[in-house]
């Protein structure tokens, strides 16, 4: 595997990572609420124009196959908005809400809507419409992340309840939404998720260096070698390995690991360690031609992955 460092001078943390469907330009959230595009064919991100500043940047996606995306965000005040990205550049808002803080963006392949998660709530949203309906979910559980498949077919909402980790199976169909709680082990609360090409499987995960596999009804967990926390999950578009950017949990001379895992085989090697002391890898993404991935640090550093 090779890597370089994508150029660019922002020092800010990198919070989310997306990738066009055609693997030309991705989309890049930081820590104090800042949108930039980055064009994948040599040049740095380049800021966008944005209706107003924004504390956090809680998710980003393409839309369909097109260059347009959307982002969720959250101002300091407490409103939390859907932005629409132009191929230009452009951006509009979609929805703002004052119930509280989004959390987590996922959009089907279809670029007709997907599903936010935000604290106590999950809300399925319209793209057409500019709108979202919530979705019942059980009192005391808090929503964090949220991964579709490819084409949508199989939905997965993670949290937390009572202090554990949770996960939830989503389906929305002409009747209603669907909402079904998985039975899990003891894990600790989940902040990230990812589902494979195919819907047969999906990792979780959180603090303790802990990750939960989901494959049809059954969960079960595995941990990884070193004491860290899990910041993003992102699975090869047709091989089904997964690559896993974490961090420290706490004090330690070694850097933050980018792992590998093959489900299948349960083989889990680091691929990449960063140095000592820089800080966590908080997000990344794949693209789709599986032979590169970007990853998204703490030290607002992006790095490019070969395979």
């Amino acid at each position: 595997m090779n890597y370089y460092l994508v150029p660019g001078d922002s020092e800010e943390p990198v919070t989310q990572i997306a990738v066009s469907s055609d693997g030309t330009r991705c989309l890049v959230g930081s820590k104090p609420g800042v949108l930039s595009v980055y064009e994948l064919e040599g040049s740095p991100p380049e800021p966008i124009e944005s209706p107003g500043s924004w504390a956090s940047i809680a998710g980003v996606s393409f839309i369909g196959s097109g260059n347009e995306a959307l982002a969720v965000a959250n101002r300091e005040g407490g409103d939390s908005e859907v932005i629409r990205i132009s191929e230009s550049g452009a951006t509009a808002v979609l929805l703002s809400e004052e119930a509280g803080r989004f959390n987590g963006l996922a959009l089907g392949a279809d670029g007709l809507g997907g599903w936010i998660s935000g604290g106590d709530r999950i809300l399925r949203f319209s793209i057409a419409e500019g709108a979202c309906r919530p979705i019942q979910v059980p009192d005391g559980t808090g929503w964090d992340a949220v991964a579709c498949s490819a084409m949508e077919s199989e939905t997965l909402a993670v949290g937390y309840r009572d202090n554990q980790g949770c996960i939830a199976r989503l389906t929305s169909q002409e009747g209603g939404d669907g909402f079904t709680l998985l039975q899990v082990p003891v894990l600790p609360a989940l902040r990230t998720a990812a589902m494979d090409h195919n819907s047969r499987r999906a990792l979780a995960g959180g603090g303790a260096g802990v990750l939960a596999l989901v494959e049809g009804e059954n969960v079960r967990t595995m941990d990884l070698p070193v004491p860290c926390n899990v910041h993003g999950i992102a699975f090869h578009p047709s091989q089904g390995w997964a690559l896993i950017a974490t961090g420290p949990d706490g004090p330690s001379e070694r850097g933050a690991d980018l792992f590998r895992l093959d489900p299948e085989s349960s083989t889990l090697e680091s691929v990449y360690c960063a140095p000592p002391g820089a800080g966590a890898l908080t997000c990344l993404a794949m693209l789709p031609d599986g032979e590169k991935a970007l990853v998204g640090t703490e030290w607002g550093q992006l790095i490019e992955f070969s395979f």
